[in-house]
């Protein structure tokens, strides 16, 4: 779709090198993962995410790997 623009549960638009955080869940844990977004798919409404590991949640499993987020709905811009 041309002039999509994608946005976030608040209604701001994403854009490479912006912070957010979207929710994670583990049988019944709960978190929120923080991230930096490295790509926007309009094509395929979906964020393409580096996992912050500057703060908040750090992961321990090895190097961060890029994610692809679909969920938009539930992500939210924290900085930039």
């Amino acid at each position: 779709m041309e002039g999509l623009v994608l946005k976030d549960f608040l209604g701001k638009a994403f854009a490479v090198g912006q912070r957010i955080v979207y929710p994670g869940r583990a049988s019944s844990s709960l978190w929120m993962n923080a991230a930096v977004i490295e790509a926007v798919d309009e094509d395929k409404k979906a964020l393409v995410v580096k996992p912050y590991l500057g703060g908040w949640r750090v992961s321990t499993s090895g190097a961060a790997k890029s994610v692809k987020l679909t969920a938009l709905e539930r992500v939210v811009v924290v900085e930039g």
